[in-house]
């Protein structure tokens, strides 16, 4: 993690001036959310992506138990089509809801964007 952050630091020191390639249209997507989790782990940007200036965001739909935890996970909505996926899902599925806050409803919907900061 220290790693990533450090690299990002060196970056945007180095005046990289990362222009987002693709744009990430995430009005859609926001209005889906239903539920914010209490501890929300931040996702690995891909090394790959990030130095090609890519940014994006994944939509997931997301299975809380009734202690908070995410016990599954699958992709609902993407942009772009691929790079960010398993990055979003790993970090979504350590991801802790309030106990009991979904009610009767098992699932909701988690947006993970990837941008990077200019």
């Amino acid at each position: 993690m220290r790693y990533t952050v450090l690299c990002i630091l060196v970056s945007i020191l180095m005046g990289c001036g990362a222009t987002p390639i693709t744009s990430a249209p995430v009005d859609a997507p926001y209005q889906q959310i239903t539920q914010k989790p209490l501890i929300k782990v931040a996702p690995f940007y891909p090394k790959d992506l990030l130095n090609r200036g890519i940014e994006g965001w994944v939509l997931i739909e997301v299975e809380v138990a009734e202690d908070g935890k995410v016990v599954s996970s699958k992709i609902l909505e993407v942009s772009p089509e691929s790079g960010f996926n398993e990055a979003a899902l790993n970090a979504v599925n350590k991801w802790v809801y309030k106990p009991g806050s979904l009610g009767q409803e098992t699932k909701t919907k988690a947006l993970v964007e990837f941008l990077i900061a200019k």
